[in-house]
Formats: structure tokens, C-alpha cells, sequence
């Protein structure tokens, strides 16, 4: 464990290197293949390193119950490390941990008693976690060599992919025993991640149309602005601490229109809004047991 730690340490020194001299050649016009395949080479070394999935569900630890009536909040028993544990109103078991604050840790469920099909699931989690480590060291591959600052049609499709395999795992996992729900997919928490998916992929096809304005911005920004005060008094040394002291004041400004922008976006698609509330009443369609009920009513169906 302590040589894949350091061995990723490095990759990640590795792929800084690599993208400062990509940016290097790009600016200068003569991107190298053999760079965009070393970099990409290192970023799916270190997605694969950092995302490896467990293949099965973690067992809930074994509490001694203590107090079986106590509150939320309160503690309700202990393992064997005598580490306390509380539950919520739903029975779900928090470990408490005491550092400067309380802190409540989420500990996984039951898992469900084991199926057939567990063990595809586990292959499918390997085939998703492949897949996005790939796709992590294509796109790298592939940005790396790109002279053309506007809009790019393939990056907005790699990140259509990239959306898409998130959901995939959730399928994997559950069908590998994992007990997990699909309320983040459901009414307006489905609604919130369907719109951060569409964002996510528009900003992706114009990345680097929005990198090269940022730059731009930002580099001319500060200029203007000792041009100006340079034109009013030639001081350089009171100059500087103004053009430093505008900039960060512009940040905060505009980090805080972003933050309002956010907080009109909560209040259309966030917990509570009108647009959850519609789709809260929308009937939901369930299907618990053996998935092979789908083949049995197919084939009544074509029987009937």
C-alpha cells in the first residue's frame, strides 16, 4: 500500500511535468504525439490507481446495543474497539467521532443475501472502472495535441460518455450486492444531476473557448489598470499594491455573482422548490426480486 501511494505521488509529479510542457509546445505551435501519449499514458495510470472499486459491499460492523431506545444523536451501542455508534430516525447506524466537533460517519447497510447475478455485477464494475480511466487518459491524449481553440464537438461527446458511465456503475454495483437506492436519480435530485450533466458537457465542448477568454481577461485586466493609475501618477511602488488589492476585490465580486446564480438555480431545481414538488407527483415504477421476471413476462406476452 505505502509503494502504490508513492508510486502515484510520482505519477502525479510526472503528469504536472508533462502538462507544463505541453502547454510549452502548444503555445509555440509544434505539439509532439509522443508527449500527448505519455500524458495520457500517465493520467490513466492515475485514475486507475485512485478510483480501484471494491467488487464487494462492506459488512456492517457488529454493535453491541447499549441503549436500544436512545434518540438520534445519542449513543445507541458500541463495537468491539469500543467506538460508540447512534442511528437516525430510519435505523441507520452513524460511527461518532470526537475531534474538536462531533462528527457522524455513515456506516453501510445490510447488504442483500447473495444472487446469481453478483457476479457479473463485479465484472461489470471492472469493466466501468476500465472504462473510465480510459477515457480519463484519451482525453488527455487527446487535448494535448490540439491547436484549435473553439469549439470542440469531441470533447462534448467524451464528456456525454464521461456522464454517462456514472450512472452504468451505480447499475454495477447494485446488481454486485451493493445496498444502494436510486433517490439521487429520482423527482428533483434526478432533475439537479440531469442539469449539472448538460453543464458539464457544454462547458466541455467550449473549454477551451472559456480557458482563452479567462486568460485573456485576466491578463488584461490588471494592465489596464496600472496603464490607468500610471497615467494619473507615475508610481510604481503605490501602483502595484492597488492593481493587486482591485484584482482581488473583483474576484470576490465575481465569486459572489456566482454564488447568487447558484442560489437562483437552488431555489428553481434545489429540496423544496416547485419544480421537485411537481415531480414528487409523478408515480414511481418499481421493480424488486429476480430481474429474469422481465424475460418471463416478455415471453407470456408473445404466448398470449
Amino acid at each position: 500500500m505505502r509503494w502504490a501511494r508513492l508510486g502515484a505521488r510520482l505519477l502525479v509529479i510526472a503528469a504536472i511535468v508533462l502538462v507544463v510542457w505541453v502547454v510549452y509546445l502548444n503555445i509555440h505551435g509544434r505539439p509532439q504525439t509522443l508527449t500527448s501519449v505519455a500524458l495520457g499514458g500517465t493520467t490513466f495510470l492515475i485514475v486507475l490507481m485512485e478510483t480501484t472499486p471494491l467488487l464487494r459491499p462492506p459488512r456492517p460492523p457488529d454493535i453491541t446495543v447499549t441503549n436500544p431506545d436512545a434518540l438520534p444523536g445519542s449513543v445507541y451501542g458500541h463495537d468491539a474497539e469500543e467506538r460508540t455508534y447512534t442511528r437516525d430516525d430510519q435505523g441507520r447506524l452513524y460511527f461518532i467521532e470526537e475531534w474538536v466537533t462531533t462528527w457522524l460517519w455513515p456506516m453501510p447497510l445490510e447488504p442483500p443475501p447473495p444472487r446469481w447475478w453478483n457476479g457479473p455485477g463485479r465484472m461489470f464494475i471492472i469493466v466501468n472502472w476500465l472504462a473510465r480511466a480510459s477515457l480519463s487518459g484519451f482525453v488527455a491524449y487527446y487535448s494535448a495535441g490540439l491547436l484549435d481553440r473553439g469549439f470542440n464537438l469531441t470533447l462534448l461527446e467524451l464528456a456525454a460518455i464521461a456522464c454517462a458511465l456514472m450512472p452504468l456503475r451505480h447499475v454495477a454495483k447494485q446488481l454486485a450486492g451493493f445496498p444502494l437506492t436510486w433517490d439521487e436519480y429520482r423527482h428533483g435530485a434526478g432533475a439537479r444531476l440531469l442539469a449539472r450533466a448538460v453543464v458539464a458537457v457544454i462547458v466541455a465542448g467550449y473549454a477551451f473557448v472559456i480557458a482563452d477568454f479567462v486568460v485573456s481577461v485576466a491578463g488584461k485586466a490588471p494592465r489596464a489598470i496600472y496603464r490607468a493609475l500610471d497615467g494619473l501618477w507615475h508610481l510604481p511602488w503605490l501602483n502595484v499594491p492597488i492593481v493587486v488589492v482591485t484584482c482581488f476585490v473583483g474576484v470576490v465580486v465575481l465569486a459572489t455573482i456566482a454564488g447568487w446564480a447558484r442560489a437562483a438555480i437552488a431555489w428553481l431545481l434545489g429540496p423544496g422548490s416547485a419544480s421537485e414538488s411537481a415531480l414528487d407527483e409523478l408515480p414511481q415504477i418499481t421493480v424488486e426480486g429476480d430481474p429474469r421476471i422481465f424475460w418471463r413476462l416478455r415471453r407470456r406476452r408473445h404466448s398470449d
